[in-house]
């Protein structure tokens, strides 16, 4: 039993030293006084492994007095630890010096304890086989038990105050703390005023000061800054979805939830996936993507019917570049892109016929020839004859009815590989493979077209590609 508890308490320093060595690193009051803990809780871990070793009486007086003394630093650096954790910029209470130098009069009182034993004393007794010194108070130890608590329940009283004023948000920040402190404390009086032969409550304090360096400066700006984004993202007009480590939605906002369902319980059968479902179901990325932000513009069929978005993608972190969530904001852009794809077409096509334009003709009949250089083509063009007289004579209702009959044509007979525009007023063209090129289907659909000098347009590109101009007009 004596060989597994100073296992126990070997286990525990060493944690506390190494938390010391990381809480080195950091900076600040709150850093200072989270190592003032560490470092108090090493002294009374130490100190009491080193009274398992021991059975000689002033040995065992000496380690036992660094040990109660220590108890009362402890609980000093616990209430500064809170204070500051509380409010790092407040300054300490005109109380501390007070508080300080009742806790050296304590600190000297045990002290002395090692030559006039007025404090507590030693009542020798067997424990696996070797004499092991217990300790039993007198009236003076109380006394300084009665400090140790007050110190700890001023504690209580600081955090359990600012918990009650925080918003809901930060509450938890608190409570925490003093969960971890009632531990300590219960663990504690259970075995001052019990009769077991170790106090195994020591090991709380080591423990205690490992999880609050590890709360404060780990998990809890983690957490924080999780649910800080939770709350923020009720503040966007566009849907937002925040997601922990596991995948799983910690929030979403009103408007994702009613184009998505993603918040909705109902929505997926095991929570822990809802990422990489949530990406599966509308086709957003793949699961190997989630690993690095990125963003794309991608046509999203919801609840509400098919909708554009810029989706962004990214990776919550903290101050260590660790990941602690993601996150999905996704701006419609269904206005933006109709709007994108109208000016487009306006500027490339011709509004009354709905063909290419001159220079988008130009362009496309280019690109054309370039992709299938070894294909001749053929190039018509046309026109319709004394057009300004059917314009005058019939009105120019009846003259654009012509031109959309023209284009309708042109739609109707054109294969894969044409390409086909009005150049302005009258005047058509088509691109085709020559082989596809049928005179017929274009004089049967619209009259009789006379063949005009072909020099008076040829375009560039047809210098260097196999195409045929063929006129009519």
């Amino acid at each position: 039993m004596r060989f597994v508890a100073i296992l126990l308490y070997a286990a525990v320093l060493l944690m506390l030293i190494h938390t010391n060595f990381k809480a080195k690193e950091r900076e600040g009051r709150l850093a200072k006084q989270v190592r003032s803990v560490l470092v108090t809780a090493m002294l009374i871990t130490f100190s009491y492994l080193l009274l398992l070793f021991s059975n000689n009486y002033i040995f065992s007086s000496i380690w036992y007095s660094i040990y109660f003394m220590s108890m009362d630093w402890l609980c000093f650096a616990l209430l500064e630890y809170a204070l500051i954790y509380i409010d790092p910029s407040k300054h300490f209470p005109k109380t501390r010096l007070a508080t300080v130098l009742i806790l050296s009069v304590d600190s000297v009182s045990i002290a002395l304890n090692v030559k006039f034993g007025h404090i507590f004393h030693y009542k020798a007794t067997r424990w696996d086989g070797k004499i092991w010194l217990a300790v039993t108070g007198t009236q003076l130890f109380n006394v300084h038990l009665a400090i140790c608590y007050f110190l700890l329940g001023l504690c209580f009283f600081e955090l359990l105050r600012a918990a009650y004023r925080s918003p809901k948000l930060y509450r938890a920040k608190y409570e925490n703390v003093v969960i971890g402190l009632l531990v300590v404390v219960f663990v504690n009086a259970f075995f001052v005023y019990t009769s077991l032969i170790v106090d195994l409550s020591v090991l709380t304090y080591g423990f205690a000061g490992i999880i609050f360096y590890n709360y404060t400066f780990e998990y809890l700006p983690k957490i924080l800054a999780v649910r800080a984004s939770s709350v923020m993202v009720h503040f966007y007009s566009d849907p937002i979805l925040v997601f922990d480590m596991d995948g799983a939605c910690i929030t979403a906002n009103q408007i994702a939830v009613k184009r998505f369902s993603v918040g909705e319980k109902s929505s997926y059968g095991n929570q822990e996936n809802v990422l990489s479902e949530f990406c599966e179901q509308y086709k957003i990325c793949k699961k190997e993507e989630l690993n690095k932000k990125f963003t794309k513009e991608k046509k999203i069929k919801t609840k509400q019917g098919a909708i554009f978005y810029r989706i962004e993608y990214n990776i919550l972190r903290d101050k260590k570049k660790q990941e602690i969530g993601y996150y999905f904001l996704l701006h419609d852009m269904t206005e933006e892109i109709t709007a994108r794809n109208r000016e487009w077409y306006l500027m490339t096509h011709d509004r009354l016929t709905g063909l290419y334009n001159r220079e988008y003709f130009y362009e496309q009949t280019k690109k054309m020839l370039e992709a299938h250089p070894d294909t001749e083509f053929v190039i018509v063009c046309s026109n319709i004859g004394q057009f300004k007289l059917v314009n005058e004579f019939f009105d120019v209702e009846f003259g654009n009815n012509i031109l959309k009959n023209i284009a309708d044509t042109m739609r109707k007979n054109a294969t894969e590989k044409s390409v086909y525009g009005r150049l302005g007023s009258d005047r058509f063209a088509i691109c085709i493979p020559a082989k596809s090129y049928d005179e017929r289907w274009f004089l049967d659909d619209t009259g009789k077209i006379e063949v005009k000098d072909i020099h008076n347009y040829n375009p560039p590109f047809c210098e260097r590609h196999q195409c045929v101009m063929k006129h009519f007009g």
